[in-house]
């Protein structure tokens, strides 16, 4: 790899510090152990070495991570064998292959430690030039998120991570690199690293190599794999216990990556990870057996040539801060801006004199402008159209270029608005008043000038639009809705435009129907429980049931597909009540379905306000029975060490039963109610008309009870209304059967609030028929 050529320039790797994430390290051979960091005076151990297991001192539980340390920072003392490329630089590791725990929590700690290893954030002498990733993590999906944060943050920290690419790569196998290194958040953030046999003089690559292009998508160079190769086979390294011996793998070629970059990081300190290994990607070299020209799946861009990136840091900086620009103003132009480098990679001055900057557009030259003016106009292009700009610094003398910065933007601006902000829904069942902010700017920050209305989506439907002008752009605005079925739903509201088609904006995120007590749910559309009262998982509501309460649909807990099903209320405020809220359902086992074998249970829980669930029924797996109905007062339950009568109050159905393709130990739920329970008088003969009594007692304080009496089934209602005709609180909103009734208020709205004293009204709707009476809080 011509590390030789800076052996003898003195570049070595001394000062800088190199980290393995591997098996361990044999902290005591004679090749790595007087360069341990460890070893300073003043550095702790647990700043030098990583292990979940709680050692405090280097060892390796297997061989592999000596042998690729021994690559990257190799000297032996006696014999003066540089067995390491950059064999003067002291190094620090991380055993997690082989240690107790998750192997992939392990890593992102080790990531995490390698980013502040003495726990001072005021020190950087600390933190490694590049850490070697010589493994694979079988455990992680293909593009990783979890992998993909992380690495994302130690190269933000200036470290370079390096890969071994894998060993999976017979061929004619493609798309073998190994997880996580086939991750490809930019070009080199993830480098794996292909093998090279470099004992055959054509240098072709090692049989085994994993081969791209990645699984994690992207296009052009970001698509293909390895990032470049290095040599992996029959390479000599250190082995435990003093000794040294020769392996074979892509294991091996990654720490020739490692110690290229300590060397590089030697004459360019102030270059991060991510610029020295571009370095190193940018100047690899195809080898003789790589008949392929450019940038492959094998080879990626080919052998890393350290020698050649040395030479490419007299190349200018990048120019900073690039952005394009172009509104409903300058429809046919473009408007590129910068910040002119102003210094060389090494860290010469760079004069305005000295370079210019090329500017490229959808990969194509344009034009090239003297240093010093730092902005450009680009001219003749169509509006809606989007272009790709590419600028980079060129140096009269020697013609080398530096980085290339990218912007992209739409000519005229993108057509497409931004969302709107500050979504909030208030109200209930029957109407709500929703809140927004309108955008005054399209998805690319240019301003929207032609803003035509807002769409309103129920439940992830269309339902309406309110019209509005561009002079509404910016404003808060406000719009109320009724549904035409009342009920609790999920609301979403979108942005469009006067064009034609119109353009619109993303959907806001959903926000429910406020959950207001009483909450009911008969359960009576099939498919997915509603959304807006109900958070789930795998339920569902069918006719599967046995002559349900409410026909001809419950809901169905079955266990497809994992064998566990959960469905939550949504969070509801009971902070303003202290006591009298019931809870009642009815359940039936197996219905038209499965029967639950003993131990496949259904389970009731409440949360309390310490975010515990509670198990407050459970019901063992039987055969099928008629549906039984459960009534809780939740005054009268454990609630643990704190209490159900919280802000975010929630109810949880889980059933568990074996997992499967197809429903099985089924359990069915019907007629959900919450709220303040009604009494019925069982002593009182029923009258043959709808009768409302007067409250007593009246005036009152706190509470006061409403009797009533209805003569046939019926959809009932009770609400209290203030002088002003403005809505308090629904009290009772259900069907009922013929009878006698008492409901209670205790003074409190709809938002848990106590009521101020005067005088209200309580309203009873029976189906058509509305009875209204006065009645007065005095406090």
């Amino acid at each position: 790899i011509n590390a030789d050529k800076l052996w003898k320039r003195g570049v070595t790797g001394k000062g800088r510090l190199v980290m393995g994430l591997d098996t361990g390290v044999d902290g005591n051979h004679p090749a790595l152990s007087a360069r341990w960091r460890g070893n300073d005076p003043g550095v702790p151990p647990n700043a030098a070495w990583f292990d979940p297991d709680g050692s405090t001192f280097p060892f390796d539980n297997n061989s592999h991570g000596t042998h690729t340390m021994g690559t990257m920072a190799g000297l032996d003392t006696l014999t003066h064998d540089t067995i390491g490329v950059a064999f003067e630089a002291k190094w620090i590791a991380a055993r997690t292959i082989g240690a107790g725990g998750d192997y992939t929590s392990n890593n992102i700690a080790a990531y995490q430690w390698a980013m502040n290893p003495d726990g001072d954030p005021n020190t950087i002498e600390d933190m490694p030039d590049a850490i070697g990733c010589s493994w694979r993590d079988p455990y992680v999906e293909d593009c990783n998120p979890v992998y993909a944060m992380t690495l994302s943050a130690v190269e933000a920290a200036g470290i370079a991570v390096v890969f071994s690419a894998g060993n999976q790569g017979g061929a004619p196998n493609s798309s073998t690199i190994t997880k996580p290194k086939n991750l490809n958040m930019t070009l080199v953030n993830t480098f794996a690293t292909g093998g090279i046999n470099a004992n055959v003089p054509d240098l072709p690559a090692y049989v085994n190599t994993s081969k791209g292009p990645s699984r994690c998508g992207g296009v052009g160079s970001q698509l293909i794999k390895p990032e470049a190769s290095a040599p992996a086979v029959g390479v000599r390294s250190a082995v435990p216990g003093g000794g040294y011996g020769n392996k074979t793998g892509t294991s091996m070629a990654c720490p020739h990556v490692v110690g290229a970059i300590a060397l590089l990081k030697q004459v360019a300190p102030h270059l991060t990870g991510s610029e020295i290994k571009l370095a190193l990607y940018q100047t690899a070299r195809e080898t003789p057996a790589d008949i392929y020209p450019g940038e492959d799946n094998t080879y990626g861009m080919g052998l890393i040539d350290v020698w050649a990136a040395f030479l490419s840091l007299g190349a200018p900086e990048a120019p900073t801060n690039f952005a394009a620009y172009s509104d409903y103003q300058t429809p046919n132009s473009m408007f590129l801006q910068w910040n002119d480098p102003d210094r060389l990679a090494t860290g010469d001055t760079l004069l305005p004199n000295e370079f210019l900057i090329m500017i490229k557009r959808d990969g194509q030259l344009v034009d090239s402008i003297s240093g010093g003016i730092e902005h450009y106009m680009d001219s003749g292009l169509t509006d809606g159209q989007l272009y790709h700009y590419e600028i980079f610094a060129k140096v009269d003398s020697s013609g080398i270029e530096g980085p290339v910065v990218e912007a992209s933007w739409i000519a005229g601006g993108a057509p497409i608005p931004s969302p709107p902000n500050l979504f909030v829904v208030t109200g209930n069942e029957q109407q709500v008043k929703l809140f927004w902010e309108n955008p005054s700017t399209n998805i690319d920050g240019t301003p929207l000038d032609d803003l035509a209305g807002v769409k309103l989506y129920q439940n992830g439907e269309f339902v309406t639009t309110f019209q509005r002008s561009p002079s509404d752009t910016g404003l808060a605005d406000s719009a109320i809705f009724a549904p035409d079925i009342p009920g609790y739903y999920e609301w979403a509201i979108s942005v469009v435009d006067n064009e034609i088609p119109p353009n619109e904006s993303e959907v806001s995120p959903t926000v429910g129907t406020p959950l207001n007590l009483p909450i009911s749910d008969p359960f009576i559309e099939n498919g997915e429980p509603n959304p807006g009262i109900w958070v789930n998982t795998t339920t569902e509501v069918n006719d599967r049931a046995n002559n349900p309460p409410s026909p001809p649909y419950a809901l169905n807990l079955n266990g497809q597909p994992n064998g566990e099903d959960i469905v939550e209320l949504k969070p509801l405020d009971l902070s303003g009540f202290q006591s009298g809220i019931l809870f009642s359902y009815w359940y039936q086992p197996q219905g038209d379905g499965n029967a639950p074998e003993e131990n496949d249970s259904l389970r009731v829980y409440f949360k309390n306000d310490l975010d515990e669930w509670i198990l407050v029924k459970a019901y063992p797996g039987r055969t099928l029975q008629p549906f039984q109905q459960e009534t809780i007062l939740i005054d009268t339950l454990n609630s643990g060490n704190g209490t159900f009568y919280h802000a975010s109050f929630q109810v949880r159905f889980r059933s568990t039963g074996g997992s499967g393709n197809f429903p099985n130990d089924d359990w069915f739920i019907d007629d959900v109610f919450l709220g303040i329970p009604v009494s019925v008088d069982q002593h009182t003969e029923v009258p043959s008309q709808v009768l409302l009594r007067h409250n007593y007692p009246n005036p009152f304080n706190p509470s006061t009870s409403i009797p009533f009496t209805i003569h046939t089934i019926s959809e009932v209602s009770l609400k209290i209304y203030d002088l002003t005709g403005r809505e308090i609180k629904t009290l009772l909103h259900r069907k009922l059967t013929p009878g006698n009734y008492v409901v209670k208020w205790g003074g409190i709205d709809e938002t848990g609030r106590a009521v101020s004293s005067g005088v209200y009204f309580y309203r009873l709707k029976v189906n058509d028929k509305v009875l209204t009476r006065k009645m007065v809080l005095v406090k």
